[in-house]
């Protein structure tokens, strides 16, 4: 089943979704953060519709960035080091294998080369966790 099917759309997902927010909103207190909850795991959900081989990547990426949201109010280093580890994860799974066969080609040499298949959107997955790390930046002080 594709993404933009009309069965996918109106049958399975938006309606599982809207059952499940509608439900919770009977809930208590907590609403908001069960709401973000829900919506993280059926976005998993989502993206694991494509394939599951690649969940734990996303799965990685969500806990990374919003683990670093918490120390990224502390100091201007740790959103360099979020904005360096998500740009290295994109490196590694876009231009890893491009970098290595330009090598071996150019100084002919035998170059190890792995057989790296990018997941489904990383490059806007990660362009996204750099913008959600970058707004916590707004309440850092002006120290260095």
């Amino acid at each position: 089943m594709i993404f933009n099917s009309l069965t996918f759309i109106f049958l399975c997902f938006i309606p599982c979704i809207l059952c499940v927010l509608l439900i919770e909103k009977l809930g208590g207190r907590l609403r908001i953060r069960i709401q973000n909850v829900i919506l993280v795991l059926f976005s998993l959900l989502f993206y694991a519709w494509s394939g599951t081989q690649y969940i734990k990547i996303l799965a990685a990426l969500i806990l990374l960035n919003y683990v670093l949201g918490f120390f990224i109010k502390k100091s201007r280093a740790v959103l360099a080091l979020g904005i360096l580890l998500n740009l290295g994860i994109l490196f590694y799974y876009k231009y890893l294998n491009l970098i290595i066969t330009t090598y071996n080609d150019v100084l002919h040499r035998d170059f190890f080369l792995w057989e790296i298949i990018a997941p489904l959107g990383i490059s806007f997955i990660i362009f996204q966790c750099i913008s959600n790390v970058s707004t916590f930046f707004v309440s850092v002080p002006k120290v260095l």
